[in-house]
């Protein structure tokens, strides 16, 4: 089964667009940014949005492949925000974030 290929979306195009507003306008509201800070947060998660919609095109990766590639997103993501964030900040986003990630592995795995 990992080794099957990723041929169709993981989220359709309404799904992504509501996730990531619901999730903004949580981590807005939640991580009590600065607006310099959440400049940098918003840029850093629209590029790892990004990222993750450019795997999501190369419809060449198994299972195993694109859930490897998820986790390396996820990883570059995390390091950026350890460098904005306070730790306090930094652990509101983690909880936060962590549905959304187990999401995107959970559909990979379930695809």
């Amino acid at each position: 089964p990992d080794q099957k290929r990723i041929k169709g979306a993981i989220y359709t195009e309404k799904e992504r667009e509501q996730l990531v507003s619901n999730f903004l306008t949580d981590a807005y509201e939640k991580l009590n940014m600065t607006p310099e800070v959440q400049d940098k947060y918003t840029e850093t998660l629209y590029d790892t949005y990004n990222k993750m919609l450019a795997l999501r095109q190369n419809r060449n990766l198994t299972k195993r492949e694109a859930k490897n590639e998820s986790k390396k997103v996820f990883k570059g993501q995390e390091n950026k925000l350890k460098e904005i964030l306070t730790p306090e900040q930094h652990q509101k986003h983690d909880v936060l974030f962590q549905p959304i990630q187990k999401s995107v592995f959970f559909r990979i795995d379930n695809y």
